[in-house]
């Protein structure tokens, strides 16, 4: 019985191990186009231009978003606006709007 309880705690261990090296340390930066905006629920919807994958982030008080030098709201971002993301695990660190020329 103590070698199938070892065995148990030593099969729970690894699988929390597991779930913990899946979450990203570091920030992923992604370029792509915005398809969806939703002031109400806090996201922003980028299609990835590399990978063609389209990504649901949120946004929260502490992202930065910023068009140019300015910063700006969620509000302000328009579906076609192509930009810049820091993320990390589906939430946005930072949006920059990169401005038409």
């Amino acid at each position: 019985m103590k070698t199938l309880t070892k065995l148990m705690v030593l099969v729970v261990s690894l699988g929390l191990i597991g779930s913990v090296a899946m979450a990203s340390p570091n920030p992923e930066k992604i370029t792509g186009t915005v398809t969806a905006v939703d002031t109400v629920a806090k996201t922003l919807t980028v299609k990835a231009d590399q990978s063609g994958l389209e990504y649901v982030l949120q946004v929260d008080e502490n992202t930065i978003i910023k068009k140019g030098d300015k910063k700006i709201s969620l509000a302000e971002i328009v579906v076609t606006d192509a930009v810049e993301v820091e993320m990390q695990d589906n939430k946005a660190i930072s949006i920059t709007v990169i401005e038409k020329k």
